[in-house]
């Protein structure tokens, strides 16, 4: 669910740069700490699904769950270059 909100606020972002070149209203200072929490819980659900599937105890079909959905590819794309281009773009 987090992963798809941030992908939701990238796509949101990325109509909004291309769109008609007109600019956004600006961010208050409570829309910015939601957009930080936001991107900051991400990254820790991606470590615990990391931590769960890499365990010793884990299943082997557990195991390539992390290669089997790109989870690296995927963290990197929503949960760190989507909040760097939104810190860039405002």
């Amino acid at each position: 669910m987090v992963e798809a909100k941030c992908a939701q606020v990238d796509a949101k972002q990325a109509a909004a740069t291309c769109g008609d070149g007109q600019t956004q209203p600006r961010l208050n200072d409570e829309q910015w700490q939601a957009l930080v929490a936001l991107y900051r819980t991400l990254p820790h659900e991606h470590h615990d699904f990391f931590l769960a599937s890499q365990h010793p105890s884990a299943s082997p079909p557990l195991r390539r769950l992390a290669d089997k959905y790109a989870m690296p590819a995927r963290m990197w794309r929503h949960g760190i270059c989507g909040f760097l281009k939104l810190l860039r773009y405002r």
